[in-house]
């Protein structure tokens, strides 16, 4: 949704259903979800 949608924090975290607060909370897991993302995406570039 941050990535295609550009939506924001609000929106993500209801659509989800996760916590708004702390913010820090939505910010780890926005950090793990790119992560996992570039993870993914150099893995099947490199084949």
């Amino acid at each position: 949704m941050v990535f295609l949608w550009h939506a924001d924090r609000e929106v993500v975290c209801r659509r989800l259903k996760i916590p708004r607060y702390p913010r820090s909370r939505y910010d780890l897991m926005l950090a793990s979800a790119k992560q996992a993302l570039a993870y993914l995406l150099e893995k099947e570039y490199s084949k």
